[in-house]
């Protein structure tokens, strides 16, 4: 799964969790409802500033970090939220 699939269904899921209306989202994101029901159903790409400004409005974390790791001996990346650096430099 890549990266964007991933942060589509993380917002698919908080929005149908959450009982959202895409309307209502589309209105206070400026993102038509189209267009933004399209990016959440990864049909259509929102810019970096888009996927931004919609998890901050629905409380994700909007800063992830790829790091290499491996599963049944196999090289993979894995995605970590908040980032491990920014962990640890609050330490």
């Amino acid at each position: 799964m890549f990266l964007g699939q991933y942060l589509s269904c993380l917002i698919q899921e908080t929005i149908t969790y959450l009982k959202l209306s895409y309307s209502d989202l589309a209105v206070t994101t400026f993102i038509p409802e189209m267009v933004l029901r399209d990016a959440v159903e990864r049909k259509m790409a929102l810019t970096r500033g888009q996927w931004i400004k919609l998890g901050h409005l629905l409380d994700l974390p909007t800063t992830y970090e790829l790091r290499a790791a491996e599963r049944d001996g196999l090289a993979c990346w894995e995605v970590c939220y908040p980032p491990v650096s920014f962990i640890a430099h609050k330490a």
